[in-house]
């Protein structure tokens, strides 16, 4: 099947942004992810510096295991955390959430994952999927974001494609949304102007452009200065989530 590129309006094209390392370093996709649910698109409430961290091993059975282990002070200053912390007395005080495990920090409400500078990306890229009607958390190479629920999925998409853009500027993914798919497209990106919206494999962010304009185009592109090997692989990886 031949390919093409739709052209896009302004604010439709979603990039990708350069994190200083070579394109091919930058993204690890899954080797398989058959479930058109992996592939999600979601509206961004707040984005957040990440802070190194590790990864560690543990299991949790209920999220008051979690609270009894970081203890009722750090649990307390959690919980009461409308925004992400900073000031040294409350970084000390949370600093028990370093020493949580994947599985534990997925008990955690969506919002404490967000606030608590400890909760790191490390942490948080080895969860288990998150429900799609709930608020979640997510990053990129460098932001936690916290999002709102699925407003899309990969079951909205009619094909997708690696091609090299038409105006010469490299390889580029283009999302195409089938016919439900580009109401809601047109719906979501109505109600997120000015605002961004996270596209998520897994549990990696792909790309958070901020929309410009509500677009009924029914096409979307993912560009990053792609080599044909990555966006090839990157398409594949797409494919699969949807037409498993």
């Amino acid at each position: 099947m031949k390919y093409r590129v739709t052209p896009l309006l302004a604010g439709l094209a979603l990039v990708l942004t350069a994190c200083g390392a070579p394109p091919e370093a930058r993204f690890q996709w899954p080797e398989a992810v058959r479930d058109p649910g992996a592939l999600q698109f979601r509206v961004v409430e707040q984005t957040v510096e990440d802070v190194p961290g590790e990864t560690l091993k543990g299991t949790a059975t209920t999220l008051d295991a979690v609270w009894a282990k970081v203890g009722p002070d750090a649990a307390a200053l959690a919980q009461s955390l409308t925004y992400p912390a900073v000031d040294p007395q409350s970084m000390g005080v949370l600093a028990p959430f370093a020493q949580l495990s994947p599985a534990e920090i997925a008990l955690l409400p969506a919002a404490v994952q967000f606030n608590v500078p400890y909760v790191s990306c490390a942490q948080l890229d080895h969860r288990d999927a998150q429900l799609p009607e709930q608020a979640a958390v997510a990053c990129d190479q460098k932001q936690k974001y916290l999002l709102g629920p699925v407003a899309m999925n990969g079951g909205d998409l009619a094909d997708v494609a690696a091609s090299f853009a038409t105006n010469g500027n490299g390889w580029i993914v283009t999302l195409t949304f089938n016919t439900a798919g580009t109401q809601r497209w047109a719906d979501l990106t109505s109600r997120a102007v000015q605002k961004q919206v996270a596209i998520i494999l897994g549990d990696q962010i792909l790309t958070a452009p901020v929309i410009l304009e509500a677009m009924t185009g029914g096409n979307a592109e993912i560009s990053a200065n792609f080599s044909q090997d990555l966006a090839v692989g990157l398409a594949d990886r797409l494919r699969d989530a949807v037409w498993n």
